[in-house]
């Protein structure tokens, strides 16, 4: 009877395993309109500001634009970075914030944003402080489907310290805010 038992256990086991394994390897394809894969331009501008916040220093908010080129679908759907703009053209609290590398992300599987060699510097009095994304975490996207409309990106990521001054720490700096994908129009993460 216990072979019984501790062979139906290993069978529930082998199960659940196959189904992590298949989940995590599901392919992620963007698509516009549904359905269709899509290649092409991103562009995405933030909903309100984008805000970064140093540990050591004081918080920075920034009117944002996105724009890159979907280059790959499938496991997982990767967009290219084209540019990647912060103020217009300074920030709040007198800093000034530029993309040294605009990167590339990658949209996983349920709409993760995963960013990867995105550099950006903030200045501010002769502070400079830089942070690099290496294969991060910063959001998830919210496709048409649940939007009703165009599809957002909600960053909620930190990102780690690369460079700088030692007034700003060695900690990573929180990146946050919404960003509206005007083009496409309607996009979707399937």
């Amino acid at each position: 009877m216990k072979k019984l038992q501790i062979g139906g256990l290993l069978a529930v086991a082998v199960a659940a395993l196959i189904a992590f394994a298949a989940t995590a390897s599901a392919s992620t394809t963007l698509t516009s309109p549904k359905g269709t894969a899509y290649f092409g331009t991103l562009h995405a501008n933030t909903e309100n500001h984008a805000l970064l916040a140093p540990p050591n220093l004081t918080p920075i908010e920034c009117n944002s634009t996105a724009e890159g080129e979907v280059t790959a679908n499938g496991t997982p759907a990767t967009i290219t970075s084209k540019v990647l703009t912060f103020g217009s053209p300074s920030c709040t609290n007198n800093w000034h914030v530029t993309t040294v590398a605009p990167g590339s992300l990658t949209i996983e599987s349920g709409g993760t944003i995963k960013s990867n060699a995105l550099t950006v510097e903030a200045t501010r009095f002769g502070v400079v402080c830089r942070y690099k994304t290496e294969n991060t975490v910063i959001g998830l996207m919210t496709d048409s489907a649940k939007t009703g409309e165009t599809a957002t990106m909600h960053v909620s990521g930190a990102v780690p310290f690369h460079s700088g001054s030692a007034l700003c720490g060695t900690e990573t700096t929180k990146w946050s805010g919404s960003y509206k994908i005007d083009t496409p129009d309607a996009l979707y993460v399937d």
